[in-house]
């Protein structure tokens, strides 16, 4: 169906935009539009683009919030015991709050990264045959890092001896 280049279609655009959280394929599908013939007007007329671009704005802004609510509030994932459903459990996603703190706050960003953050030294040790060795290196190595050295604990971590221990 060819495009009618007329307010109308525009407006129409614009609300399936908004609804398709800003992305011109699904609204161009959701409209029975060429895509193609969507992006010539858009191209050819700046008003068009313009509107269509805030109506962009306002989609994206859904998955913004969205994507605070999954970061921030979680989301209740189901739990299953023997195929039924027996409870849900609170998720968040960390992913998606530090790429939020990334894009919005400074200092968290890969471009701000001489503004903050923490620096960490790493030292490798050879393999130790026996606890008493790996004491001795440890020791070793505090010297010559001349600054503390902080173990980290894991509880309930059950060792792979082999491949038959993953799968």
């Amino acid at each position: 169906m060819a495009l009618p280049r007329t307010e109308a279609a525009l407006e129409a655009i614009e609300r399936a935009v908004c609804e398709a959280n800003g992305d011109l394929r699904a609204a161009s599908r959701a409209l029975a539009i060429s895509q193609y013939e969507l992006h010539q007007w858009l191209h050819s007329d700046p008003e068009a683009a313009s509107r269509v671009k805030a109506a962009q704005l306002v989609g994206w802004s859904a998955l913004e919030t969205e994507a605070y609510r999954r970061a921030v509030e979680g989301h209740n994932e189901p739990v299953y015991f023997k195929g039924r459903i027996v409870g849900y459990r609170k998720v968040y996603s960390d992913g998606l709050l530090q790429t939020m703190l990334k894009a919005r706050v400074p200092g968290y960003s890969n471009d701000d990264a001489h503004t903050g953050g923490v620096t960490v030294n790493v030292n490798l040790m050879p393999r130790a045959t026996s606890y008493e060795e790996w004491l001795e290196q440890k020791g070793q190595s505090a010297l010559q890092l001349q600054g503390p050295i902080v173990d980290a604990e894991y509880e309930d971590v059950t060792p792979v001896t082999g491949l038959r221990d993953v799968l």
